[in-house]
């Protein structure tokens, strides 16, 4: 199933969660992340993260009711600020494509793979939670459930082609599901691996390269 993150249950969370801005919540946090970090979210101890914050465990199930709670404190909103960045690309490729044509979409892979490197250099650590450390929470499959939301992105852009008159060589869902796990691989070990913000770069303009030519089989230009 695709992952998706459901606006209104995570305002009911926010709701049960205290609003206690205090420094004790900060370190338990911080002492959260650091832990989560080191062993992933199935193997953190509640106990070590309440001792390097200086605090009891019944401090932190004061604040978080659960250790799902407190990884997703560090992790949603980071999630939903991408899920809400790659929607606004997406619907803004689909405007500038109904304008302006191909040519746009051509620099507008570059232009959308830059703006998520930028954010992803931005969130490093908590993109790293969910991607890397997050077994035994709802983003254990995330990568799977990102790809997918590509494949249906996929498909939508295919069909507005067509509703353009371009032609376009139809692809299965397996197909679509091979591309997209080729030229976002990229991405994900981007997060893994911990590169240079240079290196990253680097690896960024050859995964456009590849998209563009990707889409370029997909297409039929009016160029040839």
């Amino acid at each position: 199933m695709i992952l998706q993150v459901n606006a209104v249950i995570l305002s009911e969370r926010r709701e049960r969660m205290p609003r206690d801005k205090s420094d004790t919540r900060v370190k338990i946090l911080e002492s959260a992340k650091t832990e989560f970090l080191k062993h992933g979210f199935e193997k953190a101890s509640i106990r070590t993260i309440a001792k390097n914050a200086g605090v009891t465990a019944g401090a932190i199930y004061k604040h978080f009711p659960a250790k799902a709670d407190l990884f997703y404190a560090l992790t949603e909103p980071t999630f939903e600020k991408m899920m809400n960045m790659d929607e606004g690309l997406t619907d803004d490729t689909f405007r500038k494509i109904r304008r302006d044509g191909l040519d746009e979409f051509r620099r507008t892979v570059a232009e959308c793979n830059r703006t998520f490197l930028n954010f992803f250099y931005d969130h490093l650590e908590e993109l790293h939670l969910i991607f890397n450390c997050s077994v035994g929470t709802k983003f254990e499959n995330v990568r799977h459930d990102l790809v997918m939301r590509e494949v249906e992105g996929g498909k939508q852009f295919i069909a507005e082609l067509k509703r353009k008159g371009i032609e376009v060589n139809d692809l299965t869902d397996d197909q679509l599901h091979l591309l997209f796990s080729t030229t976002y691989a990229p991405f994900f070990e981007i997060i893994t691996h911990g590169y240079s913000y240079e290196e990253a770069q680097s690896f960024t303009e050859i995964m456009t390269a590849v998209m563009n030519f990707s889409w370029r089989q997909i297409i039929k230009y009016p160029d040839g």
